[in-house]
């Protein structure tokens, strides 16, 4: 006996399967979780870097506090930092400023995501070197 297909997935290039999986992944992280269980295609398209880099991270306050301690969601936020996300650098960038006081990591940081175009950043940017201007 064999079952009939009701569509050609499988026949879609992996570029095809990137190109859908940073659409569903720039609306949730669940979407994509959800995306990346129900095929080996999509779960190679969801590995890809500038998946990483595009998926919709929440902010702080409506993050669920169990992701700091979860092994599995910290390993893929250190996989989503290590793409070049550029909300989570934005927000290491400010950790590493005004926290931490590395003025140079912080910069370079705050620099890489405003060129991936994050808007607060490229404001926190202006914002720290004119005050850094102001107070030399």
């Amino acid at each position: 006996m064999t079952m009939d297909r009701f569509s050609n997935t499988l026949f879609l290039s992996n570029d095809i399967w990137v190109t859908l999986t940073v659409k569903v992944a720039s609306n949730s992280i669940q979407n994509l979780c959800s995306l990346r269980i129900t095929c080996k295609a999509a779960r190679d398209a969801g590995d890809a870097d500038i998946v990483h880099r595009s998926v919709s991270i929440p902010p702080r306050h409506a993050t669920p506090w169990w992701w700091s301690r979860d092994t599995e969601a910290m390993r893929f936020f250190d996989r989503c930092m290590a793409a070049r996300h550029p909300e989570l650098l934005f927000r290491e960038a400010l950790r590493e400023l005004f926290i931490r006081r590395n003025q140079d990591v912080g910069f370079q940081m705050l620099n890489s995501a405003t060129s991936r175009g994050h808007k607060a950043a490229k404001y926190a940017l202006s914002m720290t070197l004119l005050l850094d201007d102001k107070s030399s």
